[in-house]
């Protein structure tokens, strides 16, 4: 449960260090020429600048669930919350513009 709950957490993270990636197309591409005979094609050349992406994990009070039961005719659980200290995500995402920005400086 915990692991499908940090997964839940870290795609939107996932997703936002890729939307951050800077794509220069450096060489254009060619469709194949089709005739009698077939001449290769040329794919596009990309280069592709990633993020500098830094997790580490932090403390941080949350209000967490607490179960209990009371003696009556039946069982029933009782759910209350309590403090607790967690680790949770710390994610710095450098694009390649800051990246680029903090080497001018």
């Amino acid at each position: 449960m915990r692991s499908k709950l940090l997964v839940l957490a870290l795609t939107p993270l996932f997703a936002m260090g890729l939307a951050a990636c800077d794509v220069k197309k450096t060489q254009e591409g060619e469709a194949p020429k089709v005739d009698v005979d077939v001449k290769e094609g040329q794919m596009p050349k990309y280069d592709v600048e990633t993020p500098d992406v830094d997790v580490k994990t932090k403390e941080k009070e949350i209000q967490a669930p607490v179960v209990g039961t009371e003696k009556k005719t039946v069982e029933v659980p009782v759910v209350g919350t309590e403090e607790k200290t967690v680790k949770v995500p710390d994610v710095d995402v450098k694009t390649p513009d800051e990246k680029r920005a903090e080497g001018q400086q």
